[in-house]
């Protein structure tokens, strides 16, 4: 059905009102007025009123969605007209912040990782809006130096993909992902993952709008797909997003006495999807794609008040779902439901509070639930769920369970379930670990790190499970949080406790948004954010690593990732989103890290990239000067490698800014500059791009203001050794060798050429000396001037 415009205009102002805890809508008229038609819920004539008060909701449960989602349902997306309209038009197509000085050279300090590479700024933007997040990455597994790197990108209507075939030095891109052509927008967290013959998998959320009637009335509600696009090229080019699952409206109705419809309406959406591939375990030479997610649903009942219908008595529900797929994502299961029901039901007024005492054991939930089994609460809601497999075809699926005490706050468990059948049935979840919530934003910054309370979990290659994630610890109110990890060495059956401290800095740093791999030598990698380096402020935040050899039994001392650090001020309007998440990959040989950087923020106004590094070192910016030597006056040609790919490129002659260009997307450039009259010696030159990279070298000017003095100094010391006798010498043996070439000289009696021989080596041998005694002096006029040099400085 061919969609009115005036529809997409909408789209996000009802996704800001009506999405989160009911993403319905109704707009009525007064009898026998006309209003605009084709737009959602605007109803036509003799329909009558029907506005329920949302807005009584939104706040609270739009919190709980992710990434993008969470922004659009509550107003602050970057980009207001992205999804089904013109697009930049948000704050950050207006926004400001680059400093007076940008016009010089100001560019980060780099600080070099003692055990990471240099970093990679991996995005490039095509627009005004130069904010990448929520970046993931997937290693082929038949080329450890092929990797794709996926992100929202608000440069384009969705998600973009890189490609790199060199372990990350150079980067091609961007692949725009194309959502599916019968939905409207796109939002976000995309997650990729490769099978066994090379093809990458990328999921992400696809936005949509469904209208449905309740009686004779007309409304709308936004829906979502958990959508999947594939590459069979190695990521450049992708197929249309298709959905594996949607969302949408169901309904009971029954007409009263009266006429009137009575009933209930159920609104759905799905979020916070999470893609793993692995083996068939009924056919082990195939493999099966596998989408977890979050199914949020609430249940309206229609009320009257005299004519007047409205919506009350909200109960949301929200259940952990998997999906799967064994033809590479052309099919897909019915989704199979993993977590336990939890039903909500919103109450207004004073509710009682499930408060922490001193033994916050008095929370926990029971130790296994099934799933599907049905549990009510007032405030508990089960989200981040995360998906991995083990080389037998094994799924594990993990999630956070918030507990009674609700969202934000108190307690939280974290759960983990088992499937042996490729993903058709589960067994009970088992709570692995329990600790205290994160709230939703850190207390000294804007942005929401709430995502990092969800679990992350990595398969062992004899199926050991690790999970991290970020907890509040409990003996330190100052800290927000810190990065923990539990393990199971039996297949999940039991959990290590307490959980592991990953991070050793002995501040009230923020540790938030881990990752973690395990590579195949049973190594266990995590990175995450840290701001261990910003004591009393805790805002600007590195990226740091841990390595642990022995199981998860301890890890290594922390390493530094990041060569800069990134200020989320600077990065997303209002520092309010750098993402729910970021990713790390291991191999053999490397591990390879992403996630949101703000370095250029600074100096550049808004700006969000996704940094990269890897272990292996790269190869260091550099500069070719050609000539490297010559007088002055001279053009010189200099060509540059290996800087931030597509940046600005700042060229210091002695300290000066004597030129900028760009380089291209393989971090080159090629220019030339004129070097001017100067003295003899080494120029510097140095080169710097706007991220921060730097190479130095210098053009050596060979005859300049300096050697003029000296050689008219050496002139003079020439006429003052010659004497009046010496010049009428050489004058009449140039006058005889002239006249021997000319023929003239008959006085020779045939012996003109030896006389002439004579004469020249006499006029060399005493130019020669002339010469000798000319530098001679000139040494020695040096060598004076040095010595008043030193005295003076003594």
């Amino acid at each position: 059905m061919r969609r009115n415009p005036s529809r997409l205009l909408v789209l996000t102002a009802i996704i800001a009102i009506l999405l989160a805890v009911s993403p319905a809508g109704f707009v009525g008229a007064q009898e026998g007025e006309r209003q605009t038609t084709g737009s959602p819920g605007i109803l036509t004539p003799d329909y009558p009123y029907l506005a329920p008060d949302v807005l009584a909701f939104r706040d609270q449960t739009a919190r709980y969605l992710s990434g993008r989602v969470s922004l659009m349902a509550q107003g602050l997306d970057a980009d207001s007209e992205s999804i089904g309209g013109e697009g930049q038009t948000g704050p950050v197509a207006s926004a400001q912040g680059a400093p007076d000085s940008q016009g010089g050279v100001l560019v980060p300090y780099r600080d070099p990782s003692a055990r990471f590479s240099r970093n990679i700024l991996i995005p490039t933007d095509f627009s005004a809006a130069p904010i990448q997040t929520e970046p993931h990455l997937a290693v082929d597994p038949l080329d450890p130096d092929h990797i794709v790197a996926g992100m929202i990108d608000y440069n384009f209507p969705g998600t973009s993909m890189y490609v790199t075939y060199d372990g990350g030095v150079t980067w091609e891109g961007p692949a725009v992902i194309k959502r599916p052509r019968e939905e409207l927008g796109a939002g976000g967290d995309p997650v990729l993952a490769f099978d066994r013959d090379g093809s990458v998998h990328n999921t992400f959320i696809s936005l949509d709008i469904e209208e449905f009637t309740v009686g004779n009335l007309l409304g709308s509600a936004v829906v979502s797909s958990m959508a999947l696009s594939s590459s069979s090229d190695g990521g450049f080019t992708w197929t249309q997003g298709t959905p594996a699952v949607r969302s949408g409206v169901t309904s009971e109705f029954e007409i009263d006495s009266l006429g009137r419809t009575r009933g209930t309406i159920s609104l759905g959406f799905l979020d916070k999807p999470w893609l793993a591939v692995g083996p068939n375990p009924n056919d082990p030479d195939s493999d099966i794609i596998y989408i977890s997610y979050t199914h949020f649903n609430t249940t309206y009942r229609i009320r009257y008040t005299d004519e007047l219908a409205f919506l009350s008595d909200p109960v949301l529900q929200t259940t952990i779902e998997v999906v799967s797929s064994e033809d590479g994502g052309i099919t897909w299961s019915d989704p199979v439901i993993v977590s336990p029901i939890i039903r909500q039901v919103f109450e207004f007024g004073n509710s009682d509070q499930v408060t922490l005492q001193d033994n916050p054991e008095a929370l926990q939930s029971p130790d296994a639930i099934p799933g599907g089994q049905v549990i009510e609460s007032l405030k508990r809601i089960v989200q981040g769920s995360y998906v991995a497999t083990h080389d037998d075809g094994t799924v594990y699926v993990s999630w956070m369970d918030s507990s009674d005490d609700g969202p934000f706050e108190g307690l939280a468990q974290m759960y983990v379930a088992k499937s042996e059948d490729g993903g058709d049935t589960f067994e009970s979840g088992r709570q692995a670990a329990s600790y205290l919530e994160l709230g939703f934003s850190p207390r000294s910054s804007f942005y929401r790190f709430w995502g990092s309370a969800f679990s992350r979990i990595a398969v062992g290659p004899n199926e050991e499970l690790y999970v991290v994630f970020s907890a509040a610890p409990s003996g330190d109110p100052s800290d927000d949080a810190d990065v923990l990890m539990i393990r199971s060495m039996d297949e999940g059956r039991t959990w290590s406790r307490p959980p592991l401290r990953i991070n050793d800095d002995r501040t009230s740093g923020i540790q938030f948004f881990p990752a973690v791999d395990v590579s195949p030598d049973g190594k266990i990698h995590v990175m995450w954010a840290d701001t261990r380096d910003d004591p009393g402020i805790d805002l600007r935040y590195h990226i740091y690593y841990a390595v642990s050899e022995d199981n998860g039994e301890s890890f290594s001392i922390n390493s530094r990732v990041t060569d800069s650090a990134s200020n989320p001020n600077y990065g997303f309007p209002g520092g309010q989103f750098i993402g729910d998440y970021m990713a790390i990959a291991a191999t053999d040989e490397d591990v390879y890290l992403v996630w949101p950087d703000t370095r250029l923020g600074e100096f550049q106004g808004t700006n969000q990239k996704i940094g990269f590094a890897r272990m292996r070192q790269m190869p260091s910016p550099s500069i070719f000067l050609s000539p490297a030597r010559g007088a002055s006056a001279t053009t010189v040609t200099i060509q540059g490698f290996n800087f931030q790919a597509d940046q600005d490129i700042f060229i210091l002659v002695s300290g000066v800014l004597v030129s900028t260009i760009e380089s291209n997307d393989e971090g080159r450039f090629t220019t030339q500059l004129f070097f001017p009259t100067a003295g003899e010696g080494p120029q510097s030159v140095a080169v710097f791009d706007a991220s921060g990279n730097s190479a130095t070298a210098s053009f050596y000017n060979e005859f300049g203001f300096d050697n003029l003095q000296e050689t008219a100094a050496d002139i003079a010391d020439i006429k003052a050794a010659l004497s009046s006798d010496t010049l009428a010498t050489i004058q009449e043996a140039l006058e005889r060798i002239e006249s021997s070439e000319t023929g003239d000289d008959d006085s020779s009696g045939g012996c003109g050429t030896g006389n002439a021989t004579a004469d020249m080596a006499l006029v060399g041998l005493l130019a020669l000396g002339i010469i000798g005694a000319a530098q001679l002096n000139a040494r020695r006029r040096r060598r004076a001037n040095n010595n008043d040099e030193v005295e003076s400085d003594a």
